[in-house]
């Protein structure tokens, strides 16, 4: 099993930064530019990437996501699809971690074995199931986690609504990194975000495994903010949907754009100046 997203993390707390790990969907505009945005995002601070396999109905996802992903199908995604990316990626950067986040669906559908070989096969070092509850790993009709096994990590994810017990027994398993999610709050029209600090310190007073936060961190400051709480890594992604949104008529802005972007929040998890 790969060693990659270790590595990212002892080399980010040796140099006292947080790991920078956007979130962009597979295959989103084009399968070619999808590549070029994920070499970018590599050469201009990314620590590591999570790639997104593009699904009909994300739950969890936010609008700019959502749209992400619908364009992602248009230009004919697949997981198959995205795998061949990644592969590509793979033949010229050997050393960027590089996360999926699949749709527990997505994935049986594919076939739970077979998805975690591909995984293991083209360069894939760890997966998020965002809509898979940790007890559900447990189920053996659908075993992830053993599948997952000796073929790559799994990421799995914490909220402040789960019990001391949950935390725990999340905390003491063997994953790439803990997904700490933000508190979402809805008003109306209105979704705002605040920082899970409860749970963060929760989940550091009881494992060494890298904690990193994601939903709603999106600036400069917000990441900052996790910063001074001590968290190991935080995943942008709405950030970078919108400015490929933004810039679909043109490939270079795009992909200045998506440069001068990462390059800005990665200097921010170096924390305030």
């Amino acid at each position: 099993m790969s060693q990659r997203f270790a590595e990212t993390f002892k080399k980010v707390r040796d140099n006292n930064k947080m790991a920078f790990i956007p979130y962009v969907i597979g295959c989103d505009p084009s399968f070619d530019l999808s590549l070029k945005i994920m070499h970018t995002l590599a050469a201009n601070g990314a620590d590591a990437l999570n790639i997104g396999f593009a699904f009909s109905d994300p739950g969890t996802a936010g609008e700019a996501v959502l749209v992400s992903n619908k364009r992602a199908l248009t230009a004919g995604a697949s997981s198959d699809t995205c795998f061949e990316l990644i592969k590509k990626f793979r033949q010229t950067d050997k050393s960027t971690a590089i996360a999926v986040t699949v749709y527990a669906n997505a994935l049986v559908v594919y076939g739970v074995q077979a998805f975690f070989q591909s995984c293991h096969d083209c360069g894939i070092d760890a997966v998020f199931i965002p809509d898979l509850p940790y007890i559900m790993l447990q189920v053996q009709m659908h075993n992830f986690k053993k599948a997952a096994d000796s073929l790559c990590s799994l990421i799995l994810s914490a909220s402040s609504n789960l019990t001391q017990s949950s935390l725990k027994d999340i905390a003491a398993c063997d994953v790439s990194y803990i997904y700490a999610l933000s508190d979402v709050k809805v008003g109306g029209d209105r979704i705002s975000f605040t920082r899970p600090e409860s749970l963060i310190k929760t989940l550091k007073a009881v494992t060494d495994t890298p904690v990193v936060v994601g939903k709603g961190v999106g600036s400069c400051e917000d990441i900052q903010e996790l910063y001074a709480l001590g968290v190991d890594g935080v995943v942008v992604g709405s950030v970078f949907s919108l400015e490929i949104k933004n810039n679909l008529s043109d490939e270079q802005a795009l992909l200045e754009s998506i440069a001068k972007k990462s390059a800005l929040l990665s200097r921010a998890c170096c924390g305030p100046k």
